[in-house]
């Protein structure tokens, strides 16, 4: 009795134990997986400590076989059937896939992550900017609360008031920014007016 010309290969200490006689009877073996293997001789319960070799094999589509089927294809002098020996390969495909599928939940949640972490900081930065906004204008407020102050507290110690003149009229002391405003001038014409403060309580 000779196997058929198949290619096999011989995964695992107990597959490799049969693995001469196969030869013996004209079997054609090889050492490592190629394109050309239709068939793995390996035990069930070694599936899981090549399980990197099995799986890349079942992607190709090659049918793994218990080393029974060689032992007893042997003594019964003729090609066993070779389903009545077929090797699931189930249990190391549900961990893969569940394993895929641990890596894939991993990776969404590093970048729901590090997209959290960036909007946060946008968030920050948006804050920042805005209360620096915020404090430009307090500070340009109370600069000029303070200028207005200081006006009004030199007029009552000295009784006087210091006038900006630009062209030919005076800008009103308590005017806004009056250094940089001017009386408006139609030729002969000044648009320019001096108001008397009356107290309408007294008295």
């Amino acid at each position: 009795f000779e196997f058929d010309a198949a290619t096999y290969l011989f995964i695992g200490d107990k597959a490799k134990e049969v693995s001469d006689e196969f030869i013996n009877h004209g079997g054609r073996a090889v050492l490592k997986y190629t394109n050309k293997v239709a068939y793995i001789i390996i035990h069930k319960s070694e599936l899981k400590d090549y399980k990197d070799r099995v799986l890349k094999a079942h992607k190709a589509g090659v049918t793994f076989l218990s080393p029974d089927f060689i032992t007893d294809s042997i003594k019964a002098a003729k090609l066993g059937d070779r389903e009545a020996y077929f090797v699931p390969i189930n249990s190391i495909l549900e961990k893969d896939d569940s394993s895929d599928d641990s890596d894939s939940d991993s990776d969404d949640d590093k970048k729901s992550k590090k997209t959290t972490g960036k909007r946060k900081r946008g968030d920050s930065d948006d804050d920042s900017q805005k209360s620096k906004g915020s404090s430009k204008k307090r500070k340009t407020s109370d600069d000029k609360e303070d200028e207005k102050t200081r006006k009004e507290r030199e007029m009552e110690e000295t009784g006087k008031v210091k006038r900006v003149l630009k062209g030919r009229a005076a800008v009103g002391t308590f005017v806004e920014d009056a250094e940089d405003k001017h009386v408006l001038e139609e030729g002969d014409v000044i648009w320019d007016a001096t108001l008397n403060l009356t107290d309408r309580t007294a008295g």
